[in-house]
């Protein structure tokens, strides 16, 4: 997830100078927002990071926010 909001955030920056295809690219980002939010509501994304051997709970504790890692954890 971490790395299609890159691609988003570096989209909207690469083609600053075009307004119509910079529409195109929020559109496709609010897209993704709305199901990415929707994985707050499941504890299945907090599980495969958990069961995930490169992951674990060290990647939960390092990028999300505090308020975040209890719920989950």
């Amino acid at each position: 997830m971490d790395i299609i909001i890159k691609h988003f955030e570096n989209a909207l920056v690469e083609y600053v100078s075009d307004k119509e295809f910079c529409a195109r690219i929020q559109n496709g980002w609010d897209a993704f927002d709305k199901y990415y939010s929707k994985s707050d509501d499941s504890p299945l994304y907090a599980a495969a990071l958990i069961l995930h051997p490169a992951r674990r709970i060290r990647y939960i504790q390092a990028n999300w926010k505090k308020s975040w890692q209890k719920p989950a954890l």
